[in-house]
C-alpha cells in the first residue's frame, strides 16, 4: 500500500497508483503476457496538450480527464499534475546517501564494512547531553590525493533511542578528511578520532552510530546499550 502526497488523497493500491500515473499494473500476469501487453499498448499513441484555464503555479493538484469517441478502447493517461515550478535537479549522491543511512538506521544488526569504536559518557550540566567519542577505521577507504593531501568525506549519523524506541537525540554531519601522507599513515594504524556532544530529551537507553563513505559504498554501524 502506498500513501500518495502529490494531491491524490488516501491510501491506494498499486493498481490505482499505476492508473493515476498513466501506467499499467501487471502483478497478476507472467512476464511474457505483460511484455506482449506493453508491445501492443505502445504500437500506436497520441500526443495531446492543452492550456490550463489557471496558468498560475499555485502548487495545487489539478485533475485531468481524457475521453474519446471510439468504442471498446482503454484510455491510459496521467490523471493529474501539481501546478508548481519544476524542482531543482536532484543530487544523486545526496539521495543515495540519505537512503543508505535510513536503511542502516533501521537495520537490526551492526555492520563492519567500516569498523567503529564508540565510547559514550554523560555531560554534567543543567541540560541533559551525551558525549560520543568515535574512532573510525579508514584502512579500507580509498581517499583521493590532491595537492599533497589525502581527502575524502564521511557521513556520520548518531541516533539515541529510549525504551519505547523513540528517537530522543540525533546528529547528522558530513566529516571532511584532509591529511598529509604522514597523518594518513598514522590514521591507518590508530584510526580517525571524532568527538561530539549531543543534547537529548527523555531517557536514552541505546545509541546507534552510522558512518558511511559514498565513493566506496562502505558503511559501519555500531549499536550500544546505555546503562
Amino acid at each position: 500500500m502506498i500513501l500518495l502526497s502529490s494531491g491524490v488523497k488516501g491510501v491506494m493500491s498499486s493498481g490505482n497508483v499505476a492508473e493515476h500515473s498513466g501506467g499499467q499494473f501487471s502483478s497478476l500476469r507472467v512476464a511474457a503476457q505483460q511484455l506482449q501487453r506493453i508491445d501492443e499498448g505502445t504500437r500506436n499513441g497520441y500526443i495531446i496538450g492543452y492550456m490550463p484555464s489557471k496558468p498560475e503555479l499555485d502548487g495545487k493538484y489539478r485533475d485531468i480527464k481524457v475521453t474519446v469517441n471510439r468504442k471498446d478502447v482503454t484510455v491510459v493517461y496521467r490523471r493529474g499534475y501539481t501546478a508548481a515550478v519544476e524542482p531543482d535537479h536532484l543530487d544523486a549522491r545526496e539521495v543515495f546517501t540519505r537512503q543508505r543511512l535510513r536503511d542502516a538506521a533501521a537495520a537490526a544488526s551492526d555492520l563492519n564494512d567500516i569498523e567503529l569504536k564508540v565510547q559514550t559518557s554523560a555531560v554534567p550540566g543543567t541540560s541533559p547531553a551525551m558525549r560520543v567519542d568515535l574512532n573510525i577505521d579508514i584502512t579500507k577507504l580509498p581517499l583521493s590525493e590532491k595537492n599533497g593531501k589525502w581527502e575524502g568525506e564521511l557521513d556520520v549519523l548518531i541516533l539515541c533511542g529510549d525504551k519505547k524506541s523513540e528517537v530522543v537525540c540525533r546528529l547528522d554531519q558530513r566529516m571532511t578528511l584532509s591529511m598529509s601522507q604522514a597523518r594518513l599513515d598514522q590514521a591507518k594504524v590508530s584510526g580517525v578520532p571524532y568527538s561530539t556532544t549531543i543534547p537529548f530529551t527523555g531517557q536514552p537507553t541505546l545509541v546507534k552510530v552510522i558512518v558511511y563513505h559514498f565513493e566506496s559504498d562502505r558503511i559501519g554501524v555500531f549499536t550500544k546499550e546505555l546503562k
